[in-house]
């Protein structure tokens, strides 16, 4: 239970800290967003749900991260897994 409170409490600072430095001219803030959803997308069926209806949307988004599925590291590759527009819950 703790855990899971830090790890969303890590997610959304890192998603609000982030946003303002990804406009920066090093896009580190974008890694700290996706740092940030990886977290809370861990946990939360709402995140996994939004990042499902991007990936579905915006399909060369889609096209990208199931190219870097291989090189990710395990957790990484799970919350890729779950949030596949293609993924069903029935598998």
């Amino acid at each position: 239970m703790v855990r899971r409170q830090l790890r969303n409490i890590s997610g959304w600072i890192l998603i609000i800290i982030g946003i303002p430095v990804a406009i920066s001219p090093i896009p580190i803030g974008l890694l700290m967003i996706l740092g940030g959803l990886a977290l809370l997308a861990k946990d939360s069926r709402r995140v996994q749900e939004w990042l499902r209806r991007r990936r579905h949307y915006n399909r060369g988004f889609d096209t990208k991260v199931r190219a870097s599925r291989p090189k990710a590291p395990k957790f990484v590759r799970h919350i890729i897994d779950v949030t596949d527009p293609d993924y069903s819950l029935g598998e």
